[in-house]
């Protein structure tokens, strides 16, 4: 399949053979090259729950985190009750946690940092060890 290929009209490049290529290329273990034939087949065909879901796949494999998130979920609105978007979510906070998830980390951190800093300043060494040792373990 060539890049003129996907200029062309949906009928004369039809679902089974984009698909067909898009599984070929999957087995090949070429997820990248998968997206753009992806975008087109979620584009021509927005109601089949396995584009979004592939696409997805394939935007994890590239490292594209928010691009990814926004097609899981519209996958999800398709079916929220699918087993595979429930694994994606999972690959995807691990990798790219949400931004109030990260929020939530910071206040901790900061209070901890404020904390062995003042340990620090009054020369309480063995507390700020004690103190530090007991968040991380």
């Amino acid at each position: 399949m060539t890049a003129t290929d996907l200029d062309l009209p949906p009928a004369a490049s039809d679902k089974a053979e984009l698909w067909a290529e898009v599984k070929r290329l999957r087995k090949a273990r070429e997820l990248i090259a998968t997206i753009p034939l992806l975008e087109r087949l979620c584009a021509d065909h927005p109601n089949d729950l396995r584009f979004p879901v592939s696409l997805t796949e394939a935007l994890l494999a590239a490292e594209r985190g928010a691009e990814a998130r926004t097609w899981l979920e519209r996958a999800r609105r398709l079916d929220a009750d699918d087993p595979r978007i429930a694994e994606l979510a999972e690959r995807i906070d691990a990798r790219w946690p949400p931004a109030e998830q990260l929020a939530a980390l910071e206040a901790p951190r900061s209070e901890l940092r404020r904390r062995l800093q003042q340990l620090a300043e009054r020369g309480d060494h063995e507390g700020l060890i004690a103190a530090y040792h007991g968040v991380v373990r």
